[in-house]
């Protein structure tokens, strides 16, 4: 399995058509289809369902382009960040090693970000209100106060949030311990994050 083949899949997904993708990725049909049903061989399942009028996804190409988007995205972050040796030094500084890596986001403008602490707190913050970290010797930036042995369970964007309304939670002052979730939200609860 390769990137490109993940980059061909999604493609494909998004346009709904081999044709389509081929002549957006530039690349001709039969080099297209061949990538793709040497991945579908590898990971031992069809992606998708090919008919007269298109491709459509089968049910595990739907979690397959899932996590295809995921690992496009982070090689994404990985490409802005270490790219040149101005950007590794930036990274370097972005985070502190006293905790587990929850997530990685690339954005470029800011945007509103949501956090579910392991007690079931929420907060969603722009990222506009999160502070630089200053100095080479600061552990990173605080956004969420925690009690002791509680951590960052999840974060993703505020429009992903597994809520009813994201803006119930918004904090414009950070670090925030964020906020009990309604009754209607209850259900995120229940959500298991693979």
């Amino acid at each position: 399995m390769t990137l490109q083949q993940l980059i061909y899949s999604i493609t494909i997904s998004e346009s709904g058509s081999m044709n389509k993708a081929a002549e957006s990725l530039y690349i001709s049909q039969p080099t297209l289809t061949k990538a793709i049903k040497e991945l579908e061989s590898e990971i031992g399942f069809s992606i998708f369902i090919r008919s007269g009028k298109g491709v459509e996804l089968t049910g595990d190409g739907r979690d397959f382009i899932i996590y295809a988007k995921q690992v496009c995205q982070q090689y994404e972050v990985l490409k802005d960040k270490f790219g040149t040796k101005n950007n590794r030094k930036k990274l370097i500084k972005a985070y502190s090693d006293k905790s587990p890596l929850i997530a990685a986001l690339h954005i470029k403008d800011d945007i509103e970000i949501g956090m579910i602490s392991e007690n079931d707190k929420i907060l969603v913050t722009n990222t506009k209100n999160i502070p630089l970290k200053t100095t080479k010797n600061s552990q990173g930036v605080q956004v969420m106060r925690f009690k002791k042995n509680v951590y960052l369970k999840t974060m993703c964007r505020a429009t992903d949030m597994p809520v009813a309304n994201y803006t119930d939670y918004r904090h414009y002052k950070i670090p925030s311990a964020g906020s009990t979730p309604k009754k209607e939200d209850a259900k995120f609860q229940q959500l298991t994050i693979i």
